[in-house]
């Protein structure tokens, strides 16, 4: 789906993608109208079970110059959709940011 074959690469979260989350998507009262539910810091421990149980789409047009990624899973009724990138230099998969409502997406 990427173009690049990502088999033994690992996946990444930095403090960089988890703070864009937080202030992107954290904040309950802009979450709302959008339909969605506001993540937490606690969210990101379910980051290994939506990367295990996910599925992998292509991604929405973006800016970024790095080929990008979508997995959305539902885990307890919470749909999640979990954006990386893939850096095939590093052999890493690197989570951009995490967005979750309920249901699936």
């Amino acid at each position: 789906m990427t173009g690049v074959d990502v088999r033994g690469f690992r996946h990444a979260v930095s403090n960089q993608s988890m703070s864009h989350t937080l202030k992107n998507h954290g904040n309950p009262k802009v979450e709302a109208p959008r339909g969605q539910i506001a993540v937490t810091p606690k969210d990101f421990e379910k980051l290994p079970q939506i990367v295990r149980l996910g599925t992998v789409h292509a991604p929405d047009p973006h800016k970024s110059l790095l080929p990008r990624f979508v997995i959305k899973a539902e885990i307890d009724g919470i749909g999640y959709h979990y954006v990386g990138d893939v850096k095939a230099g590093k052999r890493r998969l690197d989570m951009v940011s995490l967005r979750m409502k309920k249901g699936s997406w």
